[in-house]
């Protein structure tokens, strides 16, 4: 059974109505509530005209799970609101709804493409930091991040970088690694010590040599239970497809995987066995779930967390996993002009890159008057 999703609160809501209308009422009501949320926030919310809080947190005291439960009777219609877990990594039980409405508010308002994917969001930082005479250092690991008075130096193998002002966006337990002693408090530190990776991304590359589908997400869901999405020895997998708008057209199918660095295997041989294990289970389940479009497929490569491992450094597809029964990671450090960003930070994903880089920035405001 399938759901073409539609954009735009109204129409959505209508298409679901039209489905679901014994639930009229909830949808409603629940959207209601997605839109109370998603326009607080200042980051989401553009002409939002308020103070700031540096503090701010996107986390609500109900879970995804708790809100989908409470509004809705359908299994069918919970699944179908909560298909963008893949966006975040979580189970929908450890999730906070506020944090579901950042990721999926817009896209219920519309779900808008890149025109050259993530390599034109590569482009355009690269050429801001280019008009702003940014130096660029590739393959320069940073070492060591030294404090003095109120100066910082990051250490690198060949250089030594002095600065005011430090941001960090590496993973956190490894922040760690590198930081000044005194950057956190010592439970601050066991508590991103004590924090989950989220789970790994397995991905099959494909070529779509059939009907060019459109720059198009598919979620393929394995059942309409919650809590199955992150079952590992389920071998009925939930799956994502993602379309590109290139020609020919590629095609990503990813499914969840433990991101266990030890649950992958460093020999050669037995790795390539897990790797093929994990192609043909995707194969297989999108046989079943997508027969049609799985006919035009053309399969050409695949990827683990270990490959996901060696270009960001860490195995988690969002990396630590955000989960509102323990402390949210902030950018500030106890070191003035020392923050942590990225998607480990505030929020989930690309999203929490982007909320964490804006705190960031009004932060420094804030502190220069």
């Amino acid at each position: 059974k399938s759901f073409e999703m539609v954009y735009g609160r109204n129409d959505l809501e209508k298409k679901l109505i039209s489905c679901y209308p014994g639930e009229e009422k909830a949808i409603k009501e629940y959207f209601g509530k997605v839109y109370e949320c998603y326009n607080k926030l200042p980051f989401l919310n553009i002409h939002k005209n308020s103070s700031f809080d540096i503090n701010v947190s996107v986390s609500t005291p109900e879970s995804v799970k708790d809100i989908l439960d409470y509004y809705f009777k359908s299994d069918e219609l919970k699944a179908i609101l909560a298909a963008g877990f893949f966006l975040h990594g979580t189970s929908l039980d450890k999730i906070s709804f506020g944090e579901q409405v950042c990721v999926s508010g817009g896209l219920y308002d519309g779900a808008y493409g890149i025109v050259g994917g993530g390599r034109a969001v590569v482009n355009a930082y690269k050429k801001v930091l280019q008009d702003l005479k940014v130096d660029i250092f590739l393959n320069t690991k940073a070492l060591k991040i030294d404090l003095s008075d109120t100066k910082k130096t990051v250490r690198t193998k060949d250089d030594d970088f002095e600065c005011d002002v430090c941001i960090s966006t590496i993973h956190p337990k490894e922040f760690l690694n590198i930081a000044p002693e005194k950057v956190y408090r010592e439970s601050y530190k066991s508590h991103i010590q004590e924090k989950n990776e989220t789970p790994g991304f397995f991905t099959v590359y494909a070529r779509n040599n059939g009907k060019k589908a459109g720059n198009t997400n598919i979620f393929a869901l394995s059942d309409y239970n919650l809590n199955s999405f992150f079952d590992y020895n389920n071998e009925n997998k939930s799956l994502h497809l993602n379309f590109s708008d290139t020609d020919p057209q590629a095609v990503n199918i990813t499914c969840l995987v433990p991101s266990d660095i030890n649950y992958w295997s460093q020999d050669k041989t037995e790795y390539k066995k897990q790797k093929e294990y994990f192609v043909n289970l995707i194969k297989r389940n999108l046989n079943e779930k997508l027969k049609d479009t799985a006919e035009n497929l053309e399969f050409l490569d695949s990827s683990s967390p270990l490959t996901t491992k060696k270009y960001v450094g860490y195995t988690g597809s969002y990396a630590l996993e955000h989960d509102m029964h323990k402390m949210t990671l902030f950018p500030m450090t106890k070191i003035k002009g020392l923050f942590l960003s990225g998607q480990s930070v505030i929020t989930t994903g690309f999203l929490g890159a982007i909320v964490t880089a804006y705190v960031i920035d009004k932060i420094m405001e804030k502190q220069n008057g």
